[in-house]
């Protein structure tokens, strides 16, 4: 068992030298935006508006008019990286749903070896599109897809969605992303028969449940010390130097962060891979409406979901009622309404759920 989990593992985190992204090169996602930022038209906007501003300031008639002008720059600073990240951002969507053939031909291409992996076949998706987008001039840079995972989720939007809804399309197009469909969805089905029969990741002993009283607790526990640090450093200002709309003001903010320790992070499973895992151990330990059976499938994906380091603590199942409604509201609803939402995985999940429902539900 050792060996089959240390296999699973090196299989998941193995990177491909070939594969050239952004992710790889850059610190974070911000550092390689704001690179990209400056590498466009949008820097230069920004100090034409500047400049235009300190013509308007040497030239104001009055102290009143100078205050206005020294506010709107301010603000201007402020907003000014967020505007160029916008607007690169827009630029990028623009230019992949341009060209979602190019996407379409990729994907069917990375995704017809037999060998390749969700994870590392949309690293090379998004390297082959951006060295194509670098060579053929319609980006300035060869960084335009930061990494696999924003890859997927153009793919998601500009080919699975309009071949899901059966948006118009031409003939020869429409084949072509059909063909990518089709591959990609055979893959996640591969993906999830092969799930429902590795159990190689034993499931915990326990849950946070049987250690905490309730969810508040377990979750401010696990919550960061520095909102909350911040919070009380606020409150006691203002409680004995402040006024009361300064206290009442901070006292709405420990309100605030109450609610939200209260209620939690929504346990949104991002990944496909973990939306996947989840419906192969629904389907495998076939829960029904038995809890003590979907706390079997809470602690799997707890413990699956332990192996990977960027999953915090308030990121698992709380028990398997909280499981269970997980499922009945994020994947269930999903054979049975229009999907709105491309962002995690869906389109590629509804064979699945439909699987899932029929046969361990």
């Amino acid at each position: 068992m050792g060996t089959e989990l240390t296999q699973k593992i090196d299989d998941r985190d193995c990177e491909d030298a070939s594969v050239d992204i952004p992710k790889k090169n850059f610190r974070s996602r911000f550092t390689w935006a704001l690179y990209e930022a400056t590498r466009s038209y949008e820097p230069l906007m920004i100090v034409g508006w500047f400049g235009s501003l300190l013509f308007c300031f040497r030239n104001a008639v009055s102290a009143s008019h100078h205050i206005c002008i020294v506010a709107i720059a301010v603000v201007s600073i402020i907003w000014a990286p967020v505007i160029c990240l916008i607007c690169r951002k827009k630029r990028a969507e623009n230019l992949v749903s341009r060209n979602n053939m190019a996407l379409a031909e990729a994907t069917k291409e990375v995704f017809s070896s037999k060998q390749e992996n969700l994870v590392l076949g949309w690293d090379k998706v998004a390297s082959q599109l951006n060295r194509k987008y670098y060579t053929e001039g319609d980006w300035k840079t060869p960084h335009c897809i930061f990494d696999g995972a924003e890859c997927e989720s153009y793919f998601r939007r500009y080919v699975l969605k309009p071949t899901h809804e059966e948006e118009t399309q031409e003939g020869c197009e429409k084949s072509c992303l059909h063909a990518a469909v089709s591959i990609y969805q055979q893959k996640v089905l591969d993906q999830f028969n092969r799930d429902k029969e590795d159990t190689s990741v034993l499931a915990e002993d326990n849950l946070p449940a049987d250690s905490h009283r309730n969810k508040f607790t377990w979750r401010w526990k696990n919550f960061s010390i520095l909102p909350i640090g911040v919070c009380v450093l606020q409150f006691s200002y203002a409680l004995f130097f402040g006024t009361w709309t300064l206290r009442l003001i901070y006292m709405m903010d420990v309100i605030l962060m109450l609610a939200v320790i209260s209620t939690g992070y929504s346990l949104r499973l991002s990944t496909t891979e973990n939306r996947i895992r989840l419906l192969a151990t629904i389907a495998n330990v076939a829960p029904g409406e038995d809890t003590n059976r979907w706390d079997v499938v809470a602690k799997r994906i707890n413990a699956y979901m332990n192996e990977d380091s960027n999953v915090t603590g308030v990121q698992r199942f709380f028990d398997g009622k909280d499981c269970l409604r997980f499922f009945e509201k994020e994947l269930k609803p999903l054979i049975s309404k229009k999907i709105k939402e491309d962002g995690v995985a869906t389109y590629e999940l509804v064979p699945l759920v439909s699987e899932v429902i029929g046969g361990a539900m």
